[in-house]
């Protein structure tokens, strides 16, 4: 079991990379090596309909999906502040909203789960996608270590 999953959700089309290029960014910096051993995975997921099997065994989970949007830091949502907004599409038929929604309705994923999302314009091309990634990883990387610290601190009271 895995304490903390974070997953890159997307393709390697264009817009939808951001997830999984982030994940990429992630691995380099070592930051599963900043945690006690099998704390910490790092994965990318191809479709939201995956969510439930990449969540599976994890207890606080870490969703990085593109948003479209030119938003300056990323977007730390909830997975019903992520099912309330009305400006999304998803490329994969099911969105990570609905993905969510699912996991929670079943009772079977993790306690914690958080989407952080990275605002992308949708028409952009791989590279400035990679340099949109890449001008918010240290935002990203911000976020992911407050939400660790946030369910360690959340563990240890019970």
């Amino acid at each position: 079991m895995t304490a903390v999953r974070i997953i890159g959700v997307g393709s390697p089309q264009a817009a939808d990379s951001a997830g999984w290029i982030a994940i990429e960014a992630l691995e380099r910096q070592g930051l599963a090596a900043q945690y006690p051993a099998g704390m910490l995975s790092l994965r990318q997921c191809r479709a939201p309909v995956h969510l439930y099997q990449a969540l599976a065994g994890s207890q606080c989970g870490i969703i990085v999906d593109a948003l479209a949007g030119t938003e300056t830091e990323v977007l730390r949502l909830t997975p019903e502040q992520l099912q309330a907004r009305t400006d999304l599409a998803s490329v994969h038929g099911i969105g990570v909203g609905e993905a969510l929604a699912l996991i929670q309705a079943l009772g079977s994923g993790p306690a914690a789960l958080t989407v952080l999302g990275i605002g992308i314009d949708v028409q952009a091309v791989p590279e400035l996608v990679e340099q949109r990634v890449k001008e918010l990883l240290p935002d990203l990387s911000q976020c992911i270590a407050r939400i660790i610290a946030e369910y360690v601190a959340a563990a240890e009271q019970t």
